[in-house]
Order: structure tokens, then sequence, then C-alpha cells
């Protein structure tokens, strides 16, 4: 990591509402794992904490943006409780993210 700006600059501007299905299903295995929560993480590297919670976050918005788009198009709508609910079990709160506007 050279250049800190430019890393947090493409965090901020990344394309959130087109991240490719390949990329999504690349993450989901770090995603269901106990060792990439902020707990875990923050245990090794208070700075990749944030990181992961980013990770996270972007993942979460995927697949709630799906449901919607589902939605839009005349398929079967959940609400966003509903949506999350079928994402399982997990503490929702830890996915707020202190690089997100």
């Amino acid at each position: 990591l050279s250049d800190a700006t430019k890393f947090l600059e493409g965090l901020l501007s990344f394309d959130k509402d087109n991240i490719p299905e390949a990329v999504i299903t690349k993450v989901e295995p770090y995603i269901n794992s106990d060792e990439f929560t902020p707990e875990a993480v923050a245990r090794v590297s208070k700075a990749c904490t944030s990181i992961c919670m980013w990770v996270r976050a972007m993942h979460l918005y995927h697949t709630v943006a799906l449901g919607v788009s589902a939605c839009a198009m005349g398929g079967y709508c959940l609400g966003p409780t509903q949506s999350l609910l079928l994402l399982g079990p997990a503490p929702w709160h830890r996915l707020t993210c202190p690089l997100m506007p």
C-alpha cells in the first residue's frame, strides 16, 4: 500500500451498484468464515478491521440490491427486514463502516 490516499479514494468511489457476480462469488467464502468478522480481524489488525467491515457491507448491499431489483422487475418482493433475515443470523450492527459516507 504505497499510496493510502489513492486507496481510500478507490474505496469511496467504488461502484457498489455494479459489482460483478464473479467478485461476489470469490468473496463469499470469506464472508462465511468466522475468521473474517470485524472482531476476529481486530485481534490481528486494527486497520484491516475497517476494510473487513467495508467488504462485508458491499456484499450485503449487493445481496439486498438484488432483492430490490427482482421486486422492481415484477418478482416476489421482500421487505428490507425480510431480506436481511434470509441472509441468516448475524450481528448487523457490525456492518457500520467508518469509511462509508
